[in-house]
């Protein structure tokens, strides 16, 4: 099984996105509470995806690229946990999976497979402000 990277927002929960379990690409969203010790099912993302990148800005989720068992996706879509919707963003310029982020007050995305590139380890960045 592949997960996407979990994540620690403010409020001391963890998040799992999206993932494969070896035959299917998933779009779900789960959430653990540690003080109930229980994960909950938060929502469907817009697109199934493993290897994407997952972070939080300011008590957003932004779930970034990944692959779909087909592309290497330049899709971004966003969690707001306070409606429990997802918003698709503006594309990246390049595809990209396996990325991992840095979260100051801009947001930055350094992909680990590009759609350019067939080697693994190769490294470009896109940064948001």
């Amino acid at each position: 099984m592949t997960l996407n990277l979990l994540l620690y927002l403010n409020s001391g929960k963890i998040y799992v996105a999206g993932g494969f379990d070896g035959t299917t690409r998933h779009t779900s969203v789960e959430c653990y509470d540690p003080t109930i010790d229980r994960w909950t099912l938060v929502g469907e993302m817009q697109s199934p995806r493993e290897g994407a990148g997952l972070t939080n800005l300011d008590g957003i989720l932004y779930c970034v690229g990944g692959y779909d068992g087909n592309h290497i996706l330049n899709s971004i879509e966003r969690y707001d946990p306070r409606t429990g919707q997802w918003t698709g963003l503006a594309p990246m310029n390049t595809r990209r999976s396996g990325t991992s982020h840095r979260v100051s007050t801009k947001f930055r995305t350094l992909g680990l497979w590009a759609k350019k590139c067939s080697a693994p380890g190769h490294k470009t960045d896109e940064l948001w402000h």
